[in-house]
């Protein structure tokens, strides 16, 4: 018996038809709200990603300059220091920030130049050297302590480690991927609060006994520093393993 809402004069055909439009119907709806749910995680994991590249060197730090606060943008840092109304814009390189200062009330000549700082091991201190504009000789030392800055407790980022330059990328799980050099090493990990367990592996064969084994790291309560160890093939507490947070993973 035909539908009520479908005349029984109708050709099969055209009632087929009709079912044929509602199911591609669902379906484009179906693709469509996949593609907006995908797009919707790719913009909340951009997002936590971009929140997640501050640097150590970003914070309040007391200098021989006063208060001197950091800013960071990928690899690029400003800060600003109380003495006279300075300012700073650099570059972060491994543990280093290279650039220029300058500061009232001219901004140019002995008023200005350059500078060279570098970031110690467990990231609280820093030492430092600068020179005014034309001088081909260090002018002077600047050193600071950290006193506050953002908490970040992703492992996203580019860090210097006592075994090179490492890539963490974790988004939105507790999933942990990350890249070393040299070796081309590679890391597969899982985090759980500060800690992070797992494996690493690096050429040239990938394997044990000696390219690859186990590794047990734990991030500061800031998210700017890790302690931890790694091991061949199943032990995972052989040798230090350390690093400092540079900048953004990208």
């Amino acid at each position: 018996m035909a539908a009520p809402w479908i005349s029984s004069s109708k050709p099969a055909a055209a009632v087929h038809g009709v079912g044929r439009v509602v199911r591609v119907g669902f379906a484009a709806l179906a693709v469509a709200a996949l593609c907006a749910g995908v797009a919707s995680a790719q913009i909340h994991q951009t997002k936590t990603h971009a929140a997640a590249s501050a640097s150590a060197w970003v914070g309040t730090w007391k200098t021989t300059w006063g208060t001197l606060t950091f800013a960071q943008k990928g690899f690029k840092v400003s800060g600003t220091f109380t003495t006279g109304k300075g300012k700073i814009t650099g570059s972060v390189a491994s543990t280093k920030v290279s650039g220029v200062w300058s500061k009232s009330p001219t901004y140019k000549g002995t008023d200005a130049g350059s500078l060279l700082l570098t970031l110690s091991a467990d990231s609280k201190t820093f030492t430092g050297q600068y020179k005014t504009t034309g001088s081909t000789k260090w002018t002077g030392k600047i050193t600071g302590t950290f006193v506050s800055g953002p908490v970040n407790m992703s492992w996203n980022g580019t860090w210097v480690t006592t075994r090179g330059s490492v890539v963490f990328n974790q988004f939105t799980t507790n999933a942990v991927t990350g890249s070393y050099v040299p070796n081309d090493g590679r890391i597969d990990a899982t985090a759980n609060a500060f800690s992070l367990n797992g494996n690493w592996s690096q050429g040239p064969s990938y394997s044990g006994p000696d390219d690859a084994g186990l590794l047990q790291f734990t991030l500061s309560k800031d998210g700017r520093t890790f302690t931890g160890t790694y091991g061949k093939e199943t032990s995972s507490t052989s040798k230090p393993w350390s690093g400092v947070r540079i900048g953004p993973a990208e």
